[in-house]
């Protein structure tokens, strides 16, 4: 059955890799050694979706069809939209599949139906108003494209950011590894992705920027819940799991028991990303929050909200921070607090204690100049921030997100939060990717307002690991409900009164 990949069914799903999928298609081969039933299945779910975006059985439908078994479904959901009455289907071949595949096996019965295959890349084989399918690539791409199979993506990409009416990618986008989401030199800029069998992480890894929509159907074929146990998850605040672990509000409820919170940072001159911080705890549902940052902040952080205590934080302050970190019920530390001499012993002060703690921002600068073990903490990494925490390259960072993030939790203790398209959340009980978040949130000081709010759930009693899983997806959540008013110029402040209706359980559309 076909369905959005946003919803609570797709969060109980695991998340297969390359081989995993392999080895689940194993399973149906028939005598002759091919999968043509499995094809057929997927064919038919192809169709299914792009009969529901056609007007009428006259619109012109394009496959371009590669040599392998993602060219091979192509070929099936031609076949299938010719014997449902569609009378424009067409396919542009790449090359032609070999003999005695599942691929050329469908690609005859397409041709003995009346099917038209289209050779070489012109400009005039795509149709006014066309709707663009691609079936180039599959799962199973290792290496970078090569340069004419990039002719090809490139073509795709032309037209369908032209006068087309939309472009499909079946499985995966043409260009992305399966396993970790990577683009491989070039990608299709699919609109809607629809993953068949079984959900891969790649397109999971790489959505914000590869599909706008993702779409799963697993072929009315049952998984295997035990082998799914111990895979990566999707996460996403449309899931009832995420949702019931946000603190309840009693009526008996005071401002000490609605968690306390001391964010740290904000070097002076740098009075933003601490301010976001805090006013982001507030609005999660903290009853105290207190900011420790440089006295040059205070007229800036106090602004307009006046609910914020300060404590000023200078060198002949230092011995208080102990005490202020005793009262928190959690502590953020990092947002703007700078890499001069004071802020690494404003680190130092704070990192090993076993208060909760999210550690994000300039406090991983220092983290990465004083490697250790941390206590009860959440990191909030971007990709860069990754890198130098590892010792790595950027590059390798994103070639792997999911191995980047296992590896900063065996350096530091502590559960991970890689940020980035796919946001990646890693503890010891578990490895989830959210499916929340939006182009909109790409500014700076979405990680402040990150911060805030984990803080906040951290300070009501949450685990670490679920204080990180459901601050991340509210607040891509947030993010979304946001960027309705336009992608482009979506602030970090305008989450705010989002993140409130959100915790209240009055917004989540």
């Amino acid at each position: 059955m076909i369905a959005t990949f946003d919803d609570e069914a797709a969060c109980r799903q695991g998340l297969y890799t390359t081989s995993q999928v392999r080895s689940f298609e194993d399973r149906f081969r028939e005598p002759d050694g091919l999968c043509c039933g499995l094809m057929g299945r997927a064919g038919k779910a192809v169709a299914d979706v792009i009969r529901q975006r056609l007007s009428s059985i006259e619109d012109p439908v394009l496959f371009l069809c590669g040599p392998g078994n993602n060219g091979g479904d192509g070929y099936a959901a031609a076949w299938e939209l010719m014997r449902s009455g569609c009378t424009a289907v067409r396919c542009l071949q790449y090359r032609p599949p070999r003999e005695g595949t599942e691929a050329a096996v469908f690609l005859r019965r397409y041709l003995d139906a009346g099917g038209t295959v289209l050779q070489g890349l012109a400009d005039d084989h795509v149709r006014e108003g066309e709707f663009l399918v691609d079936a180039l690539l599959g799962i199973g791409l290792r290496d970078p494209v090569r340069e004419e199979m990039g002719s090809w993506i490139r073509f795709l990409n032309r037209h369908g950011s032209g006068r087309c009416r939309g472009v499909l990618a079946v499985d995966l986008p043409s260009g992305i590894s399966a396993d970790t989401g990577e683009i491989m030199g070039c990608a299709v800029e699919a609109d809607t992705t629809i993953m068949l069998l079984k959900p891969k992480l790649g397109a999971v890894l790489c959505r914000g920027s590869a599909t706008d929509e993702l779409l799963f159907d697993d072929l009315d074929i049952p998984g295997d819940p035990a082998e799914d146990r111990l895979l990566p998850r999707c996460s996403s605040f449309g899931d009832p799991r995420i949702r019931a672990l946000l603190p309840v509000r009693r009526r008996t409820a005071d401002k000490q028991s609605s968690g306390r919170v001391l964010t740290v940072g904000g070097a002076p001159g740098m009075p933003g990303a601490i301010r976001m911080c805090s006013l982001a705890a507030l609005r999660t549902g903290a009853g105290l929050v207190r900011v420790a940052s440089s006295p040059d902040n205070l007229e800036v952080v106090l602004r307009d909200c006046p609910e914020f205590m300060f404590s000023p934080v200078t060198a002949g302050t230092l011995d208080s921070l102990d005490r202020l970190a005793s009262w928190a019920g959690a502590v953020v530390l990092g947002p703007g607090l700078g890499r001069s001499e004071l802020s690494g012993k404003v680190f130092a002060a704070l990192a090993d204690l076993d208060v909760p703690k999210v550690v994000d921002a300039d406090a991983l600068y220092w983290l990465s100049r004083s490697p250790r073990a941390l206590r009860n903490a959440v990191i909030t990494p971007h990709e860069g921030e990754a890198a130098r925490l590892l010792g790595i390259s950027l590059d390798a960072v994103r070639r792997d997100r999911l191995a980047a993030a296992a590896a900063l939790m065996e350096k530091t203790s502590a559960v991970t939060v890689l940020k980035g398209p796919g946001t990646v959340i890693m503890a010891p009980d578990r490895c989830r990717v959210s499916l929340d978040g939006c182009p909109g949130m790409a500014v700076g000081g979405m990680g402040d307002v990150l911060a805030g709010i984990t803080g906040a759930l951290l300070a009501a009693g949450l685990e670490p690991a679920d204080a990180a899983e459901v601050a991340v997806d509210l607040h891509g959540r947030a993010g979304i409900l946001a960027s309705r008013a336009g992608e482009t110029g979506t602030l970090p402040s305008d989450l705010l009164n989002f993140l409130r209706s959100l915790v209240n359980g009055t917004d989540y559309e």
